[in-house]
């Protein structure tokens, strides 16, 4: 768990191949013990890092390996983020339909678990989608439903975040 966290930290200061390092070191521990929830959370954070620097097959790869593990221990909300990984995917691949596709559909898996702050993602990504896409009421549907979530929840910087983009693509128009 230490070693994964510290790939996380890496992960989020921009240090890939550190981040890299240490998930592999981490990940045989994590299979070694029989800890499928961490390796999963493991193979998608390798999957997260091969997205963030644009190697996109392999994080594909590693989302569809992270993912089935995820179902098989019945870990919903780590199979739904992947879900959500492979459409944030799609979208930087300009597979718009696919995108589409599987965030609509893991909105209704947050709904069901009660995650409001993925949901509430869920909608700004598939507004920034709709905007790359120029299907400008379906963006501004999206990004007006993530900020009723995100202030329903108290997230006020993703509300502002979210109204400025609405204001942007409001002044598009």
């Amino acid at each position: 768990n230490t070693i994964k966290a510290l790939g996380d930290v890496d992960r989020m200061q921009g240090e890939y191949a550190s981040a890299r390092a240490r998930y592999e070191e981490a990940r045989p521990i994590f299979a070694a013990i029989g800890d499928r929830l961490g390796e999963a959370n493991t193979i998608q954070a390798l999957g997260d890092v091969d997205r963030m620097q644009g190697e996109y097959a392999s994080a594909r790869a590693r989302y569809e390996e992270a993912r089935p593990i995820y179902a098989a221990i019945g870990a919903r909300l780590g199979e739904a983020n992947t879900i959500q990984a492979l459409g944030r995917l799609a979208q930087a691949e300009k597979q718009y339909d696919e995108a589409a596709t599987l965030l609509n559909d893991v909105l209704v898996t947050y709904q069901a678990i009660g995650d409001r702050m993925s949901e509430a993602h869920t909608y700004w990504y598939l507004g920034l989608l709709r905007e790359e896409e120029r299907r400008w009421d379906d963006a501004i549907a999206a990004l007006e439903r993530s900020i009723e979530v995100y202030r329903a929840i108290g997230l006020e910087r993703d509300v502002r975040l979210s109204e400025r983009r609405l204001a942007a693509i409001q002044a598009r128009m």
